[in-house]
């Protein structure tokens, strides 16, 4: 095992999103995060683009040790999205998810 992998292993890799928006979605690991804006990309999406975000990264879900999601304000639909992926994943991988009111990345602001 090299050392980068090591390293990454070590990390406490968090993973953020937020639906709030209808046309927005923005999703983070520790440090990096990516917006996907488009008419096309609906809440929906998250799922697919959260999967599609982790093999870009080359990251694992059983890295993934904790989940922050958007509870608002924003569009009800896509924060009801949003909750009831980060509850799946949590449920799913026996992480904690937490969320907040605003955007809960704020590194990013």
């Amino acid at each position: 095992m090299s050392k980068a992998n090591t390293k990454r292993n070590k990390e406490t890799k968090i993973l953020y999103f937020d639906t709030s928006d209808r046309n927005k979605i923005i999703i983070g690991f520790d440090e990096k995060h990516w917006e996907f804006t488009s008419k096309n990309q609906k809440p929906q999406d998250l799922v697919g683009l959260i999967e599609k975000t982790l093999k870009r990264e080359k990251i694992n879900l059983k890295e993934i040790k904790g989940i922050e999601v958007n509870l608002g304000p924003g569009s009800f639909t896509g924060l009801k999205i949003g909750v009831a992926v980060a509850n799946a994943l949590g449920f799913a991988l026996d992480i904690p998810v937490n969320g907040g009111r605003k955007l809960v990345l704020p590194k990013y602001e």
